[in-house]
């Protein structure tokens, strides 16, 4: 028996967990995968180049294992996975017309990073010396120039030798990197009748762009030199053949240029450009009117401050008194662009910048952003040749969703007017948002002899959307800013909301033509209850105007209400002798079933402010306050007068 409890006993301990073995290591967590370069670049010749590689959690380096896939056969990594920092490749010799790429992607747990290896095509590659020129160094090619398709150049080029370049009409892919010159030549692509290029590889001691040096060049791909700190508006404007333009790694380019009659980029056929981190400032018509144009990224660390746009004011004709309104923007008629994520150092985005982006389907911004305000305006010139405007950043463009960075302080009137799509609207956690903008415009006869009106407000005719949360900051809704939202019925305040004001304004242009209508924060809109904020102090005429299913209204405890608008307006004559009346209100034209507010005093009402609400409405005030409800003016017409505990 004591054997058999020796055995059990060591049985037991032998299947027990080992107290003094070493716990297995935890898995390392990383956040992200540092690269020294994104690309590496080699010639034709091949050779070997390093990769540094860093695991990043939370902004600090740590120790764990990399794994590496993808590639091609003809460029080799030294290892496939591992724990250094340090990797190499080894590309073969290429003899190919073509650039070739391979791919990889890194990958640590749930973290990946793409990588790329480019080889440039092969190429036939001249040194001129200081005493030669280019149509010496190849007379002294054992082949026809004007059999060269690919050709690189290392020393000096003198205009003279440009015009012989003009001359090679079999050249296709130019490679001058090698070139020592700071800018190039007045019409340096010109002579005869031009050049037509594959790629151009620009000198890496170019500092600026400017001289039309691109006029008459028909090219696919340029790469922009680092150096470069300048491109004028002109020079690369409407090369139509123009493709894809990439800029090197470092670039130290500060501003991409506009202008009304096109910027830097407008009217290329570019599919997609990724923005140096250096640039700064993008001016109206950087990238006016680029068609294929479907994708904008920005290098990591972005400093760019400005996206820009701007109008101008003209004649149609020399001859003629006819005024013409025009705007552009960095990325105006951009049509075929489906998405952009905003730099998180972007300061302000023009009205303009994105108008005629039709596509525009996705709009985000980086953490962190530092945006300000999300502008938009509207207005009317009733001169000879009376004209109305209204523009947002973003309104007309088919958005879905968008979220608002807590750096907002304001989006102005018509900012996503007419995104018809937009079903989603919210706001980053920390808001600072303060005002939902809003204004109208009726057009007086002499505009329009059909007294036509327009509401514009921030989200005026987003027919999508549903639901919104204000966020807590909001201190003003003004007129308009909803109206037009024809299924938007729920509206809903972040707690701690220190709103005051829901706008509202009626407008009659003149009484003896009737102009007149209801613009309110809200007015049509579906909503059927809306708790108000107690912080809500002001609530204008025509804020809830033709709300045809709200029939809950209540006011947060404590509520400071302190005013509801109303307003009758004259309607004309009728029959010679009948005057007639439009009436408005806060409430005005509502299903309100129940209304319940705690303020102890009447807040003050204007005639009309519950005009035409169904006489069974409850109205649910203080019980000590009741009597004072049924005797003030507009109050008193609820038929019941109830205590909140009744």
């Amino acid at each position: 028996m004591k054997k058999l409890f020796l055995f059990v006993l060591m049985a037991v301990i032998a299947i027990l967990p080992n107290s003094c073995s070493k716990d297995e290591p935890a898995p390392i967590i990383i956040t992200d995968i540092e690269l020294s370069d994104d690309e590496l670049i080699f010639d034709f010749t091949g050779g070997i180049k390093s990769l540094r590689i860093v695991l990043m959690r939370d902004n600090n380096m740590v120790s764990g294992e990399w794994q590496l896939s993808g590639g091609e056969p003809w460029c080799t990594p030294s290892l496939t996975n591992g724990d250094t920092m340090w990797l190499s490749f080894e590309v073969e010799p290429y003899e190919g017309p073509n650039e070739r790429k391979a791919f990889f992607t890194f990958s640590c747990g749930d973290i990946k990073k793409e990588f790329v290896i480019c080889q440039r095509e092969y190429s036939t590659i001249i040194e001129i010396s200081p005493t030669e020129t280019l149509a010496d160094a190849l007379w002294h090619l054992p082949l026809d120039s004007d059999d060269i398709r690919a050709l690189k150049i290392i020393g000096k080029l003198s205009k003279d030798d440009f015009a012989t370049l003009c001359e090679m009409k079999q050249l296709k892919n130019l490679d001058i990197s090698e070139v020592d010159i700071a800018e190039l030549p007045y019409r340096a692509f010109s002579h005869g009748y031009g050049i037509d290029l594959e790629k151009l590889i620009l000198p890496k001691t170019l500092t600026q762009i400017r001289n039309k040096c691109f006029s008459g060049l028909g090219v696919k791909s340029i790469t922009i030199p680092a150096n470069v700190e300048d491109i004028e508006s002109n020079e690369l404007r409407h090369i139509s053949s123009l493709e894809n333009i990439g800029f090197e790694q470092g670039s130290k380019l500060k501003t991409l240029r506009g202008g009304k009659d096109g910027g830097v980029f407008s009217g290329c056929n570019i599919v997609s450009i990724k923005i140096p981190a250096s640039v700064e400032t993008i001016e109206a018509g950087a990238f006016a009117g680029c068609r294929s144009l479907t994708t904008i990224s920005f290098e990591k660390n972005s400093n760019l401050k400005d996206i820009r746009s701007e109008s101008a004011i003209g004649f149609e004709s020399a001859t003629s008194d006819i005024i013409r309104y025009s705007y552009y923007g960095a990325f105006s008629d951009c049509s075929s662009l489906t998405s952009i994520e905003i730099p998180a150092s972007v300061e302000t985005i023009g009205v303009y910048a994105f108008l005629g982006c039709h596509s525009l389907a996705k709009v985000t911004f980086e953490k962190g952003s530092k945006l300000k305000e999300i502008s938009g305006y509207g207005y009317y010139v009733e001169k000879r040749y009376p004209a109305t405007h209204w523009h947002g950043v973003f309104s007309d463009c088919p958005i879905t969703s968008i979220e608002i960075p807590a750096s907002v302080e304001s989006i102005e009137e018509c900012a996503f007017k007419g995104c018809s799509q937009l079903a989603s609207v919210t706001f980053e956690k920390g808001s600072k948002l303060k005002t939902i903008g809003g204004m109208n415009l009726i057009f007086p006869v002499s505009f329009d002899s059909s007294g036509a009106q327009a509401h514009l407000g921030a989200f005026s005719d987003c027919t999508a959307l549903t639901s919104i949360e204000i966020p807590a900051s909001v201190e003003s809704i003004e007129e308009c800013a909803f109206q037009g939202c024809s299924q938007l019925a729920s509206v809903t305040f972040e707690k701690g909301s220190m709103l005051k004001t829901i706008g509202g304004r009626v407008y009659a242009y003149n009484k003896d033509n009737c102009r007149y209508g209801a613009f309110g924060a809200f007015t049509g809109c579906p909503i059927t209850s809306i708790e108000i904020p107690a912080s809500v102090e002001t609530i204008e005429v025509a804020a809830f105007q033709d709300c045809s299913q709200l029939a809950s209204v209540t006011f947060e405890k404590g509520s400071k209400l302190k005013t509801i608008g109303g307003k009758s307006v004259y309607g004309g004559v009728i029959s010679g002798s009948k005057v007639y009346y439009y009436y408005y209100g806060g409430f005005a034209s509502t299903a309100l079933q129940l209304f319940v507010i705690d303020a102890e005093t009447p807040p003050l009402c204007n005639n009309y402010a519950f005009y035409g609400v169904n006489s069974s409405a409850v109205l649910k005030v203080p019980s000590k306050s009741v009597i004072k409800y049924k005797m003030a003016s507009e109050w008193k017409n609820f038929s019941s007068i109830l205590g909140l505990d009744e």
